[in-house]
C-alpha cells in the first residue's frame, strides 16, 4: 500500500509540474533536436533579397532613396515574381521626389506589393508604456497590402511562435508571413514555426545585385519575394531555436515556407499528454520495482528512447510538436524512487550477506577437516600453519607437532616445488601451481608413493580500523592423497598390455612365417596339377580324375590366394609393406584388372563398365597395390552380384584436387550395421557355417590397409537388395602436374600399344 501510494504521488508531481509548463524548457530543447533530426530543404518558393553589407558598401548611402526600391520593385516584378514584400519601415516622409517614384512603382504593382507594419514599445501622455503600431505614409498605404512582422518572444527568449493576424482597432491585420504564404484566409491564429526547414537552402541574392539586373529572371518567376535587412549593422536579429540568431528577412521567409510546405506546428493537447504520462507511469511502475536496478534502468531508457522515437515519427508525418518530458521522465521518478528502496534494502543485504560469509568461512573450514586429501598450508617460509584431521592421521602425528615444522621436513621435496618460492627478476612468481606429482615417502617402515598438489595464493588482509595499509600475505596449500594401491594396479595393468602386444606380435609372426611355409607345398600342389589337369604326361583314363583335379588345382589356388593375403594382412599390421612407388595411369590399371576378371564375370553373366576418363592425371602410388585393390573389390562385386547384373569402375577428379575411383555394383548390398563388422580382419557380415558366399574376410581390410598406406581412405555406401559403391579416395597430393604434351606416362604406354 505504502509502494502504490508512492507511485501515485511521483507520477501526480510530475504531471502538475507539465501542466504548470515546468518542463517547457526541456520540451522545447527536445524540440529543437527534433528540429535537427528532421531537417528538410525549404521549397524553394520563397526568394529573400537581403539589404546585406555588400549591398550597402557598394550603393555608399544609407538611408537609400527610394528611387532605389522603386526600381528593384519593377525588375521584381518584371521577372514575374508573383508578390514582393518589403519588411523597411516607411513610417516617415523622405524627399518628395523619391517618395513620388516608390509611390508610383507600387501603384504599378498593386496588390503585388506587400509593406510593413511594426508593433513598437513607446510611452502615453501619462508616463505609461504602451504599444502602438507603426504603418507606412498613407500616400504608399493606399498602393500596397499591409502585413504585421512582429514576433513573440518565450520565456526561453527564442522566437518559437508566429501569429498569423491581429486585431487593431477592430480591422484585422495579417502578417507579412501570412501574405507570403497566400494564407490571410486562416481561422488558426498562430502556429509553431518548422525550424527543420533549412534557412541555408532559401533561395538568397543580394539587393545591389537585383537593382543592377545581374540576376536570372527565372530566380523569381512565379515566386514570392521578401525583401529586408540581413546585414549584421543594420541589427534585425531574431533570436530562434536551432540557428540560434537569424535576420528578420530569413525568419519572416521560414514561417512563409512553413505555411506552404503546410507544416505549421500545433502543440498536442497537453491534457492528453498527461494522461499518457499517468498511462505509462502506472505500466512501468511494477516491472521497476521488481526488476534488478540494470533492467529497470534499461526499461528506463528503453521507454525514454521509444517516446522520443514515438514524438519524432509524429513530427515527421504531421504537423505536430508532442511533449514528451512528462512521458520520458515518468518511469525516470519512479526509477529513482526504486532505487533508493533498494539503498536501503541493499544495507539490509549487506548486513545478511557478512552472516553469510561467516557462514561460509565455517562450512569451508568444515569441508577441508572432513576432506579424505590430507591437507597442510605452509607460511612464506615453508613452516606449516594449519592441518587437517587427514593429514593428521595419515602422517601419524600430533597436530602440536605439525604446527610450525618445516614443510620438508614432513613431504618430500622436489624441484618442481621450489620453484613455487621463487620469483623472477620482475618480481613475479615462477609458478602459482604445481602437480599433481608423484613422489616416494617412506613412512612407518612402508615405502609409499603419494600424488602432491602445491598451489600458491595471496590473502588480502584490511587494517582493523579500515584505514589501515592492508596487509598482504602469501600461503602454500600442499593437498596429498596416497596412491600406493593405484599405482600397483597400473602396474599390473602395464604388464598384462605389454603382454598382449607381445602376444600380437607372435601371432603376426607365426602368420608371416606359416605363410611362407604353406607356400612351397602350394606352388607344388598348384603346378602338378596343371600339369595333369592339362593332360601334359598323357591322357587320364578316367574323366572323374580330370573333374578332381581340376578341383584339386582350383583348391590350391584358393588357398595361395588366402595365404597372399594373410601374408599381405601381416606385413601391414607389422609395418613392414613398404610402397614402391612410380607413375600410375589409372585407365591403363583399371583396364588390366578387368581384364584378370573378364572371364570371371562372363561366366557369372555379369556386364562390367569401364567409365575412367583417358585425360585423368597420373597418381604417385604402388601400381601392383593399386591393382590388387581394384582386383579385390571387382572380385568382391562378382562374388556377390546375381547374374544379370551390371558393376560400373569410374573414376573422376574431386573437389579438392584429388582422385577418386568408385567400384559400383548391383549386388546383394550390406546391412549399415555390418560396415564395421566387414572392415575388420576376417570379419563376415554372415559368420555361420551355413553361409551362402565364401571368403576369408580379408578383402576390404586389405584394401583399406593400403589406401590408408597412401594417404587415402575408403568409403562405403550400401543398401540391401539395391547394391554397393566402395570408392578409394586418393589425396591431391599423389596427383601429377601436367606436363608438356608427351611427357607423361599415359602417353608412353599410349605410343608403345
Amino acid at each position: 500500500m505504502k509502494r502504490t501510494l508512492a507511485h501515485i504521488l511521483i507520477v501526480g508531481a510530475v504531471v502538475a509540474v507539465y501542466l504548470f509548463d515546468g518542463f517547457a524548457p526541456l520540451d522545447r530543447g527536445l524540440a529543437s533536436l527534433r528540429f535537427q533530426l528532421l531537417a528538410r530543404p525549404a521549397s524553394g518558393n520563397i526568394v529573400v533579397v537581403g539589404i546585406d553589407n555588400r549591398s550597402l558598401r557598394e550603393l555608399n548611402v544609407w538611408p537609400w532613396p527610394r528611387e532605389y526600391h522603386a526600381a528593384l520593385l519593377d525588375r521584381l516584378l518584371d521577372a514575374g515574381a508573383e508578390r514582393v514584400a518589403l519588411d523597411i519601415d516607411f513610417s516617415s516622409n523622405s524627399n518628395p521626389a523619391s517618395d513620388a517614384a516608390f509611390e508610383e512603382a507600387l501603384r504599378r504593382a498593386g496588390d503585388r506589393a506587400i509593406l510593413a507594419t511594426f508593433k513598437q514599445l513607446a510611452r502615453d501622455e501619462s508616463g505609461n508604456d504602451v504599444f502602438v503600431y507603426t504603418a507606412p505614409i498613407e500616400r504608399l498605404a493606399r498602393h500596397a497590402r499591409l502585413g504585421h512582422v512582429n514576433v513573440q518572444v518565450e520565456s526561453d527568449s527564442l522566437v518559437w511562435r508566429y501569429t498569423t493576424f491581429e486585431e487593431i482597432d477592430s480591422i484585422r491585420l495579417p502578417g507579412m508571413a501570412t501574405l507570403l504564404g497566400n494564407a490571410e484566409g486562416t481561422d488558426t491564429r498562430s502556429f509553431n514555426i518548422d525550424y527543420a526547414i533549412l534557412a541555408e537552402t532559401l533561395p538568397y541574392i543580394s539587393y545591389a545585385d537585383v537593382l543592377r539586373g545581374a540576376f536570372d529572371p527565372a530566380m523569381f518567376a512565379g515566386k514570392t519575394v521578401i525583401v529586408g535587412a540581413t546585414a549584421l549593422e543594420l541589427g534585425d536579429r531574431i533570436p530562434v531555436p536551432v540557428e540560434f540568431v537569424l535576420p528578420g528577412p530569413i525568419v519572416q521567409a521560414l514561417v512563409a515556407d512553413t505555411i506552404v510546405q503546410n507544416r505549421g506546428l500545433d502543440r498536442f493537447d497537453p491534457l492528453i499528454v498527461a494522461f499518457i504520462a499517468v498511462l505509462v507511469g502506472a505500466a512501468s511502475a511494477w516491472p521497476i520495482d521488481r526488476w534488478s536496478w540494470k533492467r529497470g534502468g534499461l526499461l528506463v531508457v528503453g521507454s525514454g528512447g521509444a517516446v522520443a522515437g514515438a514524438s519524432l515519427a509524429v513530427q515527421a508525418s504531421m504537423p505536430i510538436l508532442l511533449d514528451v518530458a512528462p512521458i520520458a521522465l515518468t518511469p525516470v521518478g519512479l526509477y529513482l524512487a526504486s532505487l533508493v528502496r533498494s539503498i536501503d534494502r541493499l544495507g539490509i543485504m549487506f548486513r545478511r550477506e557478512r552472516m553469510e560469509s561467516l557462514y561460509r568461512r565455517a562450512m569451508m573450514g568444515a569441508v577441508v577437516d572432513s576432506s579424505f586429501d590430507g591437507i597442510a598450508i605452509a607460511d612464506r617460509d615453508g613452516n606449516i600453519e594449519l592441518v587437517n584431521p587427514s593429514a593428521i592421521q595419515f602422517l601419524g602425528r600430533d597436530e602440536e607437532e605439525l604446527i610450525g615444522a618445516p614443510i620438508r621436513s614432513v613431504l618430500p621435496w622436489s624441484s618442481e616445488i621450489e620453484a613455487l618460492y621463487e620469483t623472477d627478476e620482475n618480481g613475479m612468481k615462477k609458478a602459482t601451481v604445481v602437480g599433481p606429482i608423484e613422489l616416494s615417502l617412506e613412512l612407518r617402515g612402508d615405502r609409499l608413493t603419494i600424488e602432491l598438489i602445491v598451489s600458491s595464493a595471496r590473502l588480502t588482509l584490511q587494517g582493523s580500523n579500515g584505514h589501515d595499509a592492508p596487509d598482504e600475505r602469501v600461503v602454500y596449500i600442499y593437498m596429498f592423497r596416497d596412491i600406493t594401491d593405484r599405482k600397483r594396479v597400473e602396474e599390473a595393468q602395464r604388464l598384462a598390455t605389454e603382454e598382449a602386444n607381445a602376444a600380437n606380435r607372435a601371432k603376426t609372426e607365426f602368420l608371416h612365417n606359416m605363410s611362407h611355409e604353406l607356400r612351397t607345398p602350394l606352388n607344388a600342389i598348384i603346378g602338378f596339377s596343371d600339369i595333369i589337369k592339362n593332360e601334359m604326361m598323357g591322357p587320364i583314363g578316367v574323366a572323374q580324375y580330370l573333374e578332381y583335379i581340376r578341383d584339386i588345382n582350383n583348391s590350391g589356388q584358393h588357398l595361395l590366394q588366402v595365404v597372399n593375403d594373410i601374408l599381405d594382412m601381416s606385413k601391414i599390421e607389422s609395418g613392414q609393406m613398404q610402397l614402391v612407388e612410380t607413375e600410375v595411369y589409372i585407365p591403363h590399371v583399371v583396364e588390366a584388372s578387368r581384364r584378370l576378371v573378364d572371364e570371371r564375370a562372363k561366366a557369372a553373366d555379369l556386364a562390367i563398365d569401364i567409365d575412367v576418363p583417358s585425360a585423368l592425371p597420373e597418381l604417385t602410388g604402388d601400381e601392383r597395390m593399386i591393382k590388387q585393390m581394384l582386383l579385390n573389390l571387382l572380385t568382391n562385386s562378382i562374388k556377390f552380384t546375381p547374374k544379370g547384373g551390371r558393376i560400373l569402375v569410374k573414376a573422376e577428379r574431386e573437389t579438392d584436387g584429388g582422385t577418386v575411383i568408385h567400384i559400383r555394383d548391383t549386388g546383394i548390398g550390406i546391412d549399415a550395421k555390418d560396415f564395421d563388422k566387414i572392415m575388420e580382419p576376417f570379419g563376415q557380415a554372415d559368420a555361420s557355417l551355413a553361409r551362402e558366399y565364401e571368403g576369408t574376410g580379408l578383402g576390404l581390410p586389405l584394401v583399406n590397409s593400403m589406401i590408408e598406406i597412401h594417404g587415402g581412405h575408403l568409403s562405403l555406401e550400401s543398401e540391401v537388395g539395391i547394391g554397393t559403391v566402395v570408392s578409394l579416395h586418393f589425396p591431391s597430393e599423389r596427383v601429377v602436374p601436367p606436363r608438356p604434351a608427351g611427357g607423361g606416362k599415359a602417353e608412353r604406354e599410349a605410343a608403345v600399344a
